[in-house]
């Protein structure tokens, strides 16, 4: 496959001897399917499988670090399924896409090819996140941890120090040491445990009005 063949038939005459040569070629005729070129999924590490039908071989490029090959599986001469492993998405962002190309030069005849280029497109959504990166307050104030929950799931919260910062099921967090230098990580769980993200609280240090 991903080429052409051709062979020569020799025309003998009684005596056995050769009267005519004629070269036979058969032109290969490249054929490539994917059946999704478009992948949404979430921010979990995860394999994507990709179902292809071709009778060349071919490569691929992913655009960015956060998608690697994971392999090629054979089903039959022509039909394979590429395998795409992603890597978490922890930025605090909505969401990240990319591309993944599959090319071939295909040689179709002697001297003769064809390039054949086709993209895959992911986008990996953040289902569940924090968009800051640290909230600050003063001994004794309470704010409200904004939080983007795009499938309105359940949220548990959870605080790393309970002497430094509280917070409620509602996210509200307070500060309530009173060293005023204490710090603590925020927590924002979906209920089945299945996403998750942070913040860092820090306590706002005390004015001296005598400085």
């Amino acid at each position: 496959s991903g080429s052409y063949r051709s062979a020569k038939v020799a025309i003998k005459s009684n005596n056995d001897k050769i009267v005519r040569e004629v070269k036979i070629s058969q032109l290969f005729v490249p054929s490539y399917t994917i059946e999704t070129d478009k992948f949404s999924i979430d921010e979990l590490a995860q394999t994507i499988k990709v179902n292809i039908t071709a009778n060349f071989k071919y490569e691929i490029y992913p655009e960015d670090e956060w998608v690697s090959s994971g392999g090629r599986e054979t089903v039959t001469e022509t039909e394979f399924i590429q395998k795409f492993d992603v890597t978490a998405f922890k930025e605090k962002k909505e969401s990240r896409e990319t591309t993944v190309e599959f090319y071939a030069n295909v040689k179709l005849e002697e001297g003769v090819y064809d390039e054949i280029r086709k993209t895959i497109t992911i986008t990996q959504n953040r289902t569940l996140y924090i968009p800051k990166d640290s909230l600050h307050l003063a001994l004794g104030d309470s704010a409200v941890v904004e939080v983007t929950n795009t499938e309105k799931r359940d949220l548990v919260w959870s605080t790393s120090d309970e002497k430094e910062f509280t917070v409620d099921a509602k996210g509200m967090v307070k500060c309530v040491g009173n060293d005023g230098d204490g710090k603590a990580t925020i927590t924002v769980q979906s209920k089945d445990k299945k996403y998750s993200d942070e913040i860092i609280a820090v306590a706002k240090k005390p004015v001296d009005l005598n400085d």
